[in-house]
Formats: structure tokens, sequence, C-alpha cells
């Protein structure tokens, strides 16, 4: 609050002061020993913006609409779709897709920066929970937002899609934050 700031270092610094929290809380209760979280991270100052993925959560910018980035998941769907062992959409019914590489936890790995750029009036972001990407394809997610004037136009859209889809066997809740520059 004090000094916000745009940068690498904060970001390394905010997730830092987190899984140490988080580690913290899990040696302190052995019920709580494989504790852990995803984070999805965006800071932004003025034209610029920088961003960090941890876990299962992912990150979308858009620009005028279209997607233009997407993080990478920390799952085994996700290396099984980086090796060429199933298609993109497959993420989505993988049964690896619970299989966290990274989270903040007793055992997390260093923050590493997922993405930076320049943003401007016509950028957008979503960030959102694996329960709510699983549910929403990324044409739907450019078409509801390509119709929407603001965030909350975009996401009851975006809650009417998600809503229609058949439940799979997952249990995870969904959530969204959307932003328009």
């Amino acid at each position: 609050k004090n000094s916000p700031e745009c940068s690498e270092t904060a970001i390394k610094r905010y997730i830092g002061a987190a899984a140490k929290a988080i580690t913290e809380k899990a040696l302190s209760d052995p019920e709580l020993i494989h504790i852990s979280a995803s984070v999805t991270l965006l800071l932004r100052k003025g034209s610029r913006a920088v961003w960090v993925n941890i876990g299962s959560g992912r990150l979308y910018m858009f620009t005028d609409g279209d997607i233009v980035e997407v993080t990478e998941d920390d799952t085994g769907a996700f290396d099984d779709f980086m090796s060429g062992k199933t298609e993109y959409d497959g993420i989505r019914q993988s049964n690896a897709r619970r299989d966290l590489k990274n989270a903040l936890s007793v055992r997390s790995k260093d923050a590493e920066i997922s993405g930076m750029a320049k943003v401007n009036s016509h950028t957008s972001f979503l960030i959102c929970t694996d329960g709510f990407w699983e549910r929403i394809r990324e044409e739907r997610m450019e078409e509801t937002l390509k119709a929407a004037e603001t965030t909350h136009q975009w996401l009851d859209a975006m809650l009417t899609v998600a809503e229609a889809e058949p439940i799979t066997d997952s249990t995870d809740s969904y959530t969204a934050v959307a932003i328009m520059i």
C-alpha cells in the first residue's frame, strides 16, 4: 500500500510473502502439512502490466476482444499438452488436470514471471480458477467480451455460459475477475 510497485521484483516479493505464510501455517499444524494454494497475480501501473501464475488458475489477456496471451498451467494435463500427448482442449477433460506441479506450499518452487506487456484502453484481462476456465471455452470468452460494455456485463455473460455447461466430475468452485483497461 505504501509504495506500490509494478515489477518482477515486486511480484517475487509478494509471492514469497504468501508462500512464507502458507509454510508457517503448514508447519504449525500437522493436519495442514499438505496445504497448498494456486495464485494468479496481475500488477499494473500505467501502461505496464506484469503477472505470474502458479498452480491451476489462468490469466487471459485480450486486445480488442481477442485473446493474445494465456498463462501456462502448473498441471500434469498442461504438461501432456506441451509434450503433444493431448490437444489443447483435452486439458479440460484430462485426469491429470488436478496433478499440480507447482503451487504455494512447503515445497513451492520459486515464482517465475509468466508475462509482461504494455497495455492500453484496448486491453482486458480475465483471471480465473480452473473451475471457471474448464467450463467456458476461449472463443466464448472472446464473444462475451466483444458484446460487453462493462466488466459486470462480461462476467454475467460468461457466468451464464459456464452455468449452462454440464457439470463434470470436478468439485471445484469457480471464480473469475475481469479487468477492462
